[in-house]
């Protein structure tokens, strides 16, 4: 979050600005899923079979890597990067810091909860 001076302010931001960002990065992730939509469906109704001749392990491996892998990145570049947000926590106002006020390393962003200290 930051102060009126435009300074960082370290703090846990109120649930409603959380929902809202929430909101707004979960509308990215969904485009993302419609534009997947809009490529394949189309390939299988014209009888293309994109899976088809894959093994079970390389058909999730292809769509870990179109949905999975392209959401962990929006987030972590998000957060971890220059702006310190996501485009859903940019409209909100929201900033992600450090408990000292810095930027997060993209490391900690990418373990998610499995990296917090307390």
């Amino acid at each position: 979050m930051l102060n009126n001076l435009g300074k960082t302010q370290v703090g846990r931001a109120a649930l409603r600005p959380r929902l809202v960002s929430a909101g707004w990065d979960y509308l990215v992730i969904v485009v993302w899923l419609a534009l997947l939509a809009a490529v394949f469906v189309p390939l299988y109704l014209a009888g293309v079979r994109v899976f088809d001749g894959l093994g079970m392990v390389s058909s999730d491996l292809l769509i870990t890597v179109l949905t999975v892998l392209p959401t962990g990145a929006y987030l972590t570049i998000g957060e971890a990067g220059r702006r310190q947000a996501t485009w859903g926590k940019r409209r909100a106002g929201l900033a992600v810091v450090t408990a000292s006020g810095k930027r997060p390393g993209a490391l900690p962003r990418c373990l998610g909860w499995q990296a917090a200290t307390k």
